[in-house]
């Protein structure tokens, strides 16, 4: 029976406004120097941009959907001198307050004032758990910060990845609004460099209506757009010098590991252990006519399952190459793009380097004087290595013993937004988000079981009286894939300018395939775990977010309904 799971979020305050969509709004007012009065008709513009608004009878403006950013916004009014204010910086979510004093004069046309914006000390907007790091900024003051994990490590609440107060998997994470969780695990798909990113939001508390399925945190990503002026582009190299990745001597030195010593001879083999002589337990089904040639024999395969020894390793540069650009395609778009390869050698020597290549972007296209067009995507490949914590069966033997992972994953996501008036407007955002996840060894086919290369007759898995086995082969076989399907639509409206107004609706559509087969040692060991689903969830919301001076509040409603589709 197919079952439909209902749940029901009532009253949120003191939330954060924080917009799916992904922008900010700024807001003011622009009254006279000399007398105070406000002034109604002054047309305040984003420098540009073609985002601006004109102020009503009390002198009030608003902007809405501001991408976040920074800018010059400008103010100009008939009779009296331009003024601009540069800096400006706008976070998704927030209010920007920017208020402007214009003077009476006769100054000729083209003379205006430039004014720095200068930034509130106390932040009137966090009224939650909730931080908003731009890298631009932070690369200046904290060196070090090179993605989106590092600048988790720049708020309390969150370590290594954890955060605090909640289980891990219980974090929603945004791309440009690109919803980048792995549906079967929780995992995030992408862990972008900050070369990429224009700012990231980081919230632990007091979640607005509009965001489900986030219990210990919501992470908002906004990725950066290609200037309007001219091209740009920057790099980063990263290189570690050549050495070992673990404290102590090497693995393989047999006078700092006395295991190593016990049987560096023939003699050392021809011993008895109690169970037998110690030849027998590396060479099953010999039958040496004397001791002495088992234990040449013994110790002639022994040298083979050691032939690292001596072995020095940390000789690989590890590097990590950033890279950003972006500049106009056109008078009507702009492009930015950005890459990271990454190449790493594995704590011990293995087949090859582990690399990592990642690509993002954005094409924004500004289609009319009050509609715009976003396109973002992300692509993901890194490699990794499953190893068991029992290292004696893989340490020396580490191309079957362990098993080599990749993930692969990329998103695509495509948003409109339509402003029907100056303090109205409604977005449209499609997106997906495809991931793939594999391990196995390569030495093993997955329909094979482990039993049936250790069936020699001469050895199994190469076994010394040490336990540091050789061909003990890893026997997982995980082949996991997911793709999500996300539609988000809102309808915003700046009712007053105390009431900024927001409904919405969000679907999503899963398609779940897992194939995996765990355990081959043996037919009676062998778990296969296959299955495909199709889990659908809607979520419906408003909020009001309420401002009055330094009384923010965000009050909201939502409705969110799931369907497993299981039988």
């Amino acid at each position: 029976m197919r079952r439909v799971q209902v749940l029901l979020v009532m009253l949120v305050w003191g939330g954060i406004a924080s917009a799916f969509a992904q922008t900010g709004k700024i807001a003011g007012y622009v009254r006279d120097a000399a007398t105070g009065d406000p002034l109604p008709g002054v047309n305040v513009v984003i420098v540009g941009t073609t985002l601006g608004s004109a102020t009503d009878i009390d002198g009030y403006y608003v902007i809405l959907n501001v991408p976040p950013g920074v800018y010059e916004v400008r103010a100009t009014f008939v009779g009296y001198q331009p003024v601009t204010k540069t800096d400006v910086v706008v976070n998704s979510g927030r209010t920007t307050e920017l208020d402007f004093e214009l003077t009476e004069t006769p100054m000729q046309i083209g003379e205006e004032i430039v004014v720095v914006a200068e930034r509130p000390v106390v932040d009137p907007e966090r009224v939650a758990s909730s931080e908003i790091f731009r890298p631009a900024d932070v690369a200046v003051s904290t060196p070090g910060i090179y993605d989106l994990a590092d600048v988790f490590d720049l708020t309390v609440d969150v370590s290594d990845g954890h955060f605090r107060g909640g289980r891990t998997g219980e974090e929603l994470y945004l791309l440009n609004g690109i919803n980048i969780v792995n549906p079967l695990n929780n995992s995030r798909a992408f862990q972008p460099p900050t070369i990429a990113l224009e700012e990231v939001e980081i919230i632990t508390g007091g979640f607005p209506a509009e965001y489900g399925n986030a219990q210990s945190g919501v992470v908002n990503i906004a990725l950066r757009e290609g200037p309007s002026q001219e091209w740009s582009g920057n790099v980063v190299v990263r290189l570690r010098a050549p050495g070992r990745k673990h404290f102590g001597p090497s693995v393989f030195d047999s006078t700092a590991n006395p295991y190593l010593q016990a049987f560096n001879s023939p003699e050392d083999w021809m011993g008895d252990s109690g169970e037998g002589s110690y030849y027998g337990f590396i060479g099953y089904g010999f039958n040496p006519p004397d001791s002495l040639t088992g234990g040449r024999i013994a110790y002639g395969m022994w040298q083979q399952a050691r032939k690292e020894l001596g072995r020095n390793y940390g000789k690989m540069w590890d590097s990590d190459v950033q890279v950003a650009l972006g500049g106009p395609l056109t008078s009507w778009a702009r492009i930015f793009l950005s890459g990271r390869f990454q190449s790493e050698e594995w704590v011990l020597p293995y087949t090859h380097p582990l690399e990592t290549r990642q690509l993002l972007g954005t094409v924004t296209f500004d289609v009319g004087s009050n509609k715009s067009l976003r396109l973002a995507g992300a692509y993901n490949t890194n490699e990794a290595i499953s190893a068991s914590s029992s290292f004696w069966n893989w340490l020396w033997d580490r191309a079957i013993g362990v098993a080599p992972q990749k993930e692969t994953a990329y998103a695509l996501g495509l948003r409109f937004s339509h402003a029907l008036s100056g303090r109205s407007f409604y977005e449209v955002n499609l997106s997906t988000l495809w991931t793939r996840f594999r391990q196995g060894a390569a030495v093993l086919d997955p329909n094979r079981f482990r039993e049936d290369a250790a069936d020699a007759g001469v050895w199994r898995y190469y076994n010394p009286p040490d336990q540091f086995r050789v061909g003990y082969m890893e026997n997982d076989f995980l082949d996991e894939r997911t793709r999500t399907w996300s539609l988000d639509a809102a309808y915003s409206n700046q009712l007053t300018s105390n009431h900024l107004l927001k409904a919405g609706v969000q679907a999503r559509l899963y398609e779940l395939d897992v194939r995996n087969r765990r355990n081959l040692s043996s037919p009676s060991d062998a778990q296969d775990e296959f299955f495909k689903s199709n889990p659908v969830d809607l979520g419906i919301y408003v909020q009001d977010k309420m401002e009055f001076g330094g009384l923010i509040a965000n009050v909201g409603l939502r409705l969110d309904l799931y369907n497993q589709n299981i039988d």
